[in-house]
């Protein structure tokens, strides 16, 4: 499927994963949750929204993830780090909300579930060495660092690149998994490793380092083939890694047969 743009454009077009991400409560206002000290509140689509959400942009989400990821402030960093968290589990499957699960995940990270969690501090150091990681081309050490961190597996590690360097990071969760050794391309079937557990790590790397090459490289064909993918909100765009990540992931898990 890499080598159909048509099929690409056309899968990213149709791209429906919900636009669900934590923000910073106002005063007097709702809150869903207090992580870090942080008063945060559940910002996202209406069950009545889907699936076209055409009234929000993919784009403006990955950039408010990318900002505080990158923040100078500590807490912006933590709360960009439990907004991914929520981001990646607040649809199930079949286009079902879930945010009461995500809301959980993203309190267990901040170290108010029943397992022991990393402090605001180990984790704020490792987002930032993190980009400095992919700031120098040095995926492996990146995605590495990442899985290193409490409750981080694959799936979610490479979220945490994804929303920080989307031009060239990609997510590799179970979706992409099964459909990577469903392929009936070679170069994809190569690529593929389970994504639970904390065992087998370099494999998981080197997975993960070879998918987000074979996204980015296939992103800067599109583009220089002159083929935009269309935003839920009607906007034109360039083509990231990330985005042609979401158009294999937008074709869904495999059938079991």
């Amino acid at each position: 499927m890499l080598d159909d743009y048509k099929a690409l454009v056309e899968a990213r077009n149709a791209y429906a994963y919900a636009p669900f991400c934590l923000r910073r409560a106002d005063s007097g206002a709702r809150v869903d949750a207090v992580l870090w000290g942080i008063p945060v509140v559940i910002s996202g689509p209406e069950p009545a929204d889907a699936p076209r959400f055409e009234h929000f942009s993919s784009a403006a989400l990955d950039r408010y993830h990318g900002q505080l990821l990158h923040s100078d402030h500590d807490s912006d960093v933590l709360l960009g780090v439990a907004s991914v968290t929520f981001w990646g589990f607040a649809q199930g499957r079949g286009g079902r909300f879930t945010t009461a699960r995500a809301l959980a995940r993203a309190k267990h990270i901040a170290g108010l579930g029943k397992r022991s969690a990393d402090d605001g501090a180990v984790i704020v150091e490792a987002v930032r060495s993190i980009a400095v990681d992919l700031a120098q081309a040095r995926r492996a050490d990146a995605i590495a660092r990442a899985m290193r961190l409490k409750h981080h597996g694959l799936a979610f590690a490479s979220k945490l690149l994804a929303f920080i360097a989307p031009a060239t990071e990609c997510v590799y969760d179970e979706v992409i998994s099964l459909r990577l050794k469903a392929s009936t391309d070679q170069r994809l079937i190569a690529l593929h490793v389970p994504t639970v557990g904390q065992h087998r790590m370099t494999e998981k790397a080197q997975a993960y380092v070879g998918w987000a090459e074979l996204c980015s490289s296939t992103a800067q064909g599109l583009d220089a083939a002159g083929r935009p993918w269309t935003d839920w909100n009607g906007e034109q765009q360039a083509w990231r890694a990330v985005d042609v990540e979401r158009a294999f992931f937008g074709l869904g898990r495999p059938s079991a047969d």
